[in-house]
């Protein structure tokens, strides 16, 4: 009961403070410049939901869009929004999709991925947990993919993608309440801590020869990486703000040095409770987050030595031009693969 209250104070003070905090982007923040035409495009949906696409193949990795306010987190129950999908996915030009990538199944992550997955005709790859989502809305058994060992290889279309196993991020408000797995399918509407975490996983996504990283939990396995190179690290940074340097430093080690990125871009750091529709997204207000400090911390890290750079909400960003030209030999391109079901 006393963390329940405590959860409630903190949304209830969050929920107050987000209409007034800066929103996004600020100066000395930069931004990629929406731009089309390269080999490989990203788009940025907020939270951990990147849709991929190299005119043929499209992955996307999570696919929220319902984003719950705070009164109905703590209130009552939540379930998918068709309507905020729909327009999520309009607004982005999704029109198709091959796959659909899990991190974990918290509400944040998981909740629309089915989905999601099913107005793209995708097959959806995730956690035992996530398949059991994805069971409670009636979604095609035959096109679920489990993850169920480190580094298990997928293959999809122009995309080889290789699933780690990882940690999730420590000192989220609540959390406790959302652990463990879920067991049997869950059918919405249900209390956002009925969507357990069920496992927590990164995605190496190699697309002819071009590498990009997916860390959207802020932690991690200690050399979970080894012997991996990528040229782009998607990075989780929510709560980091309220940890000690010593430890984003070594998060920051982890997970960009030892890959050798050339280019960072943040994720997970804006407000979820608010919808996404024509306000720029905001930072996780204090004192659920201290953004700034984050920021600060990871710009001193990267020195002149890695990009960091934001992503545009909706639109298309070629992200081998951001990051310059892989090191690695292109192999021939993949056939897409059919629809599922």
């Amino acid at each position: 009961m006393q963390t329940m209250r405590f959860i409630l104070i903190l949304f209830l003070l969050a929920a107050s403070v987000s209409a007034c905090h800066p929103a996004y982007p600020r100066e000395g923040y930069d931004e990629l410049r929406p731009s089309t035409g390269g080999p490989l495009t990203a788009r940025f949906f907020g939270v951990s939901t990147i849709l991929l696409s190299d005119g043929n193949t499209v992955i996307m990795t999570d696919g929220f869009f319902s984003r719950p306010g705070a009164g109905k987190l703590l209130f009552g129950k939540i379930a998918p929004d068709p309507d905020r999908i729909g327009e999520a996915l309009k607004r982005g030009g999704v029109t198709k999709l091959s796959a659909v990538l899990t991190v974990h199944s918290h509400y944040d992550h998981a909740m629309d991925a089915p989905s999601v997955a099913r107005q793209g005709d995708a097959v959806l790859i995730g956690s035992q947990s996530t398949a059991n989502i994805a069971r409670g809305e009636g979604f095609p058994k035959s096109c679920i993919r489990l993850i169920d060992r480190d580094r298990q290889r997928f293959a999809v279309g122009g995309f080889e993608i290789m699933a780690f196993e990882s940690r999730h991020s420590l000192g989220v408000p609540g959390g406790e309440a959302a652990e463990g797995t879920i067991n049997a399918p869950l059918r919405p509407p249900v209390a956002y801590t009925d969507y357990k975490e069920g496992g927590t996983y990164s995605f190496l996504i190699d697309h002819q020869g071009f590498r990009i990283i997916v860390h959207a939990s802020s932690y991690f396995n200690p050399g979970m990486y080894d012997g991996i190179e990528a040229d782009v690290v998607f990075l989780g940074i929510a709560t980091l703000g309220k940890k000690s340097r010593d430890f984003v430093s070594r998060y920051w080690d982890e997970v960009v040095t030892r890959t050798k990125a050339r280019l960072v871009v943040p994720i997970h750091w804006d407000d979820f409770t608010l919808a996404l529709d024509d306000r720029p997204l905001r930072p996780a207000p204090y004192p659920l987050e201290d953004f700034p400090r984050a920021m600060d911390m990871l710009r001193s890290l990267a020195g002149d030595r890695v990009a960091i750079r934001f992503m545009p909400l909706y639109a298309p960003v070629d992200i081998e031009a951001a990051a310059g030209p892989p090191l690695r030999a292109r192999p021939k391109p993949r056939p897409a693969p059919s629809s599922c079901p």
